[in-house]
This record gives structure tokens, C-alpha cells and sequence, in this order.
């Protein structure tokens, strides 16, 4: 992961079309200013996060369209570079999605 990269640990991926601007959600999470960060990471309160696991449940999943889109820019890349990433030919996968997140 480069510098200006985050990556967010979880028990399971939701991905949802349309996203949230996360200052939208400062009424909906009672005055919890979500959209503040310091250093590059943010704490979240478990009253905050059940919140917001309503909401993403409560909105139709996108995941796989997600992941098609994901392989379609990794095909132009394979085309363009001869690489789907810059250290590697294999593309997208769960496992690999760990392995970054161990680092």
C-alpha cells in the first residue's frame, strides 16, 4: 500500500451504489463527525458502527458489480502493461485482499 492509501479492516465487504458523503452522515450518526480523520485512521465508536451497518444493510448490495468493474480496469491494465498490478499478474481475490491487509 502506498502512503496516501487506507485500508479498512472487517469481518466482511459490502460494497453499495450510490455511496455516502461521509458529511452527509453526521445527522444520521447523531452529531458523529465521520468525516474527520487524524493520521490517516479513525476510531469509530460501536454505537457509531451499528449505524452504519444499518444503513449499508438497509441499501441494495453492489458487490458484484463492484468486482466486475474491478476485473474490466485489470484487463485494460494486463493490455497496457502486461501486469494487472504493479508487482504482480494475478488479479483480484479475497485471499490476496488479506494479505495486503497484514502488512
Amino acid at each position: 500500500m502506498g502512503a496516501g492509501d487506507y485500508a479498512i479492516a472487517a469481518d466482511y465487504a459490502r460494497f453499495i451504489s450510490p455511496g455516502y458523503v461521509l458529511s452527509d452522515l453526521v445527522p444520521f450518526l447523531n452529531g458523529y463527525l465521520m468525516d474527520r480523520f487524524v493520521r490517516r485512521w479513525k476510531y469509530i465508536p460501536e454505537r457509531v458502527a451499528k449505524r452504519l451497518l444499518f444503513l449499508i444493510n438497509s441499501v441494495p448490495a453492489a458487490t458484484s458489480q463492484y468486482i466486475s468493474e474491478v476485473k474490466v480496469l485489470e484487463g485494460y491494465s494486463l493490455k497496457k502493461n502486461g501486469l494487472l498490478y504493479h508487482d504482480r499478474t494475478t488479479g483480484f481475490s479475497w485471499e490476496e485482499a488479506a494479505k495486503v491487509l497484514k502488512k
